[in-house]
C-alpha cells in the first residue's frame, strides 16, 4: 500500500495541477520532453513480490489474495505512469533474460520451502508420529518430484523462435519495413538528443509509416488465417 500511495500521489498531483489539457496526441518533440519510464523497477516489484508469496504462502493463504488485489491496483498505477511518461522505443538489453533466471531460481527455490515448511507442520505427519528423518525424507522426495515436473514444463513450452512460422508474421524481414528503419537511422539518433522541428516531423511521419505497415500485416494475417470462400 505504502508502496503504491508513493507512485500514485506525485504521478496524480503533477496532473491536477497541471492546467493544460492535451486533446490531441502530442509531437514528437513533446513526447522526447516528457519523463523516461524504466521497468527495472516493475520488475524489482515483481520479484519482491513472489518471493513474498513463496516464502510465506502455505501459512499465510490470504497472500495470494492480496497479491491479486495489490495487482489490479499496479495494472492502473501503470496506466497512469505510461499516460505521463515519454513514449518507450524500442532497445535492444538483456534484461529480460535476467529477470526470467531470477524468476526461475525463485520458483525452485519456493518449492524447496514450500515442501518443507509443509512437512514440519504436517498434522498428517504428527498423527502419524512420523519421526523427523522420515519427515525430511518425504520432503526430499516430493521436492526432486516438483522439480523435475517443473523441468518437464520448461521444455513443454515452445520457445519464440521454434513458433510455426504461419502464427507469427516475419515482421523483421518485411522489405517495407526495413526501408522505413534505414530511412530513420539515416536522419536520426537513437535515443534523440536534440529534437528539432525538423527531426520531429520525420518522426511523426516514420510513426504514421509503421502504424500503417502494421495494420496491413495484421489485415494480412488475418487473410491468412481465414478460409477462402470461392464464388462461383
Amino acid at each position: 500500500v505504502v508502496s503504491a500511495l508513493t507512485e500514485a500521489v506525485p504521478t496524480l498531483l503533477a496532473r491536477l495541477m497541471t492546467k493544460r489539457k492535451h486533446l490531441r496526441p502530442l509531437t514528437a518533440a513533446a513526447q522526447h520532453a516528457l519523463p523516461e519510464w524504466g521497468l527495472w523497477r516493475e520488475y524489482l516489484e515483481m520479484a519482491i513480490q513472489l518471493a513474498q508469496l513463496v516464502a510465506f504462502g502455505p501459512l499465510f493463504p490470504v497472500a495470494f489474495v492480496l497479491a491479486y488485489f495489490n495487482d489490479l491496483v499496479e495494472f492502473r498505477l501503470d496506466a497512469i505512469k505510461l499516460n505521463s511518461s515519454r513514449r518507450p522505443y524500442p532497445r535492444k538489453e538483456a534484461m529480460g533474460s535476467f529477470w526470467t533466471n531470477v524468476f526461475n531460481g525463485m520458483v525452485l527455490f519456493g518449492a524447496s520451502i514450500n515442501v518443507f515448511t509443509l512437512i514440519v507442520h504436517s498434522e498428517t505427519l504428527a498423527a502419524l508420529d512420523a519421526s523427523m528423518v522420515h519427515r525430511l525424507g518425504v520432503g526430499i522426495i516430493l521436492e526432486k518430484f516438483f522439480v523435475v515436473v517443473r523441468v518437464f514444463v520448461a521444455i513443454a513450452i515452445p520457445k519464440p523462435n521454434e513458433w510455426s512460422e504461419n502464427e507469427i508474421v516475419p515482421l523483421a524481414e518485411s522489405t517495407e519495413l526495413g526501408e522505413i528503419v534505414a530511412r530513420a537511422s539515416a536522419h536520426l539518433e537513437l535515443p534523440f538528443p536534440d529534437v528539432d522541428q525538423k527531426d520531429a516531423t520525420l518522426i511523426n511521419t516514420i510513426d504514421s509509416d509503421i502504424e500503417t505497415l502494421i495494420s496491413r500485416m495484421a489485415v494480412l494475417r488475418y487473410r491468412k488465417s481465414s478460409r477462402p470462400v470461392r464464388v462461383d
